[in-house]
């Protein structure tokens, strides 16, 4: 194979890594979200008074005023359009879970991109090399 046929193929398969490393950190920016929410709803359940009136963000700056009891459940979305109504402490412990299912997949996913980084940079390497070796 002549050395230019070897530069298109390297260069080729770059681009490919290259593509898969936007995909993973855009993959890896969603995860980060996600897992920065869960862990904002855990902690706002966790200073959830045990008695007491507070108010609830509807969304788009709306709220309303809920009473709180010792008793109180949250609705908590299980799966896709499955909720099922939990106490304070399954809540936790559901989300805890969530979260930790979460950072796992996430580090999966890092050490993927680490793989495709480190994949770029030889290949890179390679060819550098390749062409100063043919210059044209």
């Amino acid at each position: 194979m002549e050395t230019q046929d070897i530069i298109r193929s390297k260069l080729s398969e770059y681009r490919m890594l290259e593509s898969q490393m936007q995909e993973a950190s855009a993959q890896l920016e969603a995860m980060e979200n996600a897992k920065q929410q869960l862990q904002s709803t855990i902690l706002s359940i966790q200073n959830i008074p045990t008695e007491g009136s507070t108010i609830l963000p509807l969304g788009s700056g709306v709220f309303t005023k809920a009473q709180i009891d010792s008793n109180m459940k949250f609705i908590v979305q299980v799966g896709n359009s499955i909720l099922i109504e939990k106490d304070k402490t399954q809540s936790l412990e559901f989300l805890n879970k969530r979260l930790t299912e979460l950072q796992s997949a996430y580090s999966t996913l890092r050490n993927q991109a680490d793989k495709i980084y480190f994949s770029m940079n030889s290949l890179e390497a390679e060819l550098n090399s390749l062409s100063n070796r043919n210059p044209q």
